[in-house]
């Protein structure tokens, strides 16, 4: 499978899991529109693909990460980063499980565990989704390595 297929059923778990776990609804920008957005990016969430090369990646604005865990928690308190950490990882496990699911990879490909983390700088952004999710950014994407 290349990564332009596993790219498109990507973007189809982001939505679905986004639109369910979280209840928000992240809306593709176009290529131009991601630039002023690049700095924001401070989480990583990543899942491995077990017996592939790929991972799927997930960057998200320290709001939106916020946000996110708020949802989930159910809570409007001050959320702790390593609860943010949590939810993010839960996130980008999801993520990649509709992923498995949606290519329908399941006998072949399981997931690795999970992991997040504070960047120390923006990522580059190649080949991946950048999302509006409530006037903040969203990236995913699929990594070889």
């Amino acid at each position: 499978m290349n990564t332009q297929d596993m790219q498109k059923a990507l973007d189809e778990a982001v939505q679905d899991v986004f639109e369910t776990m979280f209840f928000m609804f992240p809306e593709p920008l176009g290529k131009d529109d991601t630039a002023p957005w690049v700095s924001e990016l401070i989480f990583l969430a990543r899942v491995g693909l077990k017996n592939t090369p790929h991972a799927v990646v997930l960057h998200a604005s320290e709001t939106l990460a916020h946000h996110m865990a708020a949802a989930i928690i159910g809570t409007d308190r001050p959320i702790p980063e390593a609860e943010v950490l949590d939810v993010l990882k839960e996130a980008v496990n999801m993520v990649g499980g509709c992923l498995v699911t949606f290519l329908n990879l399941h006998k072949q490909v399981s997931l690795d565990v999970p992991q997040a983390e504070r960047l120390d700088s923006s990522p580059l952004l190649k080949s991946a989704t950048v999302y509006d999710v409530d006037g903040e950014l969203l990236c995913s994407g699929i990594v070889v390595g």
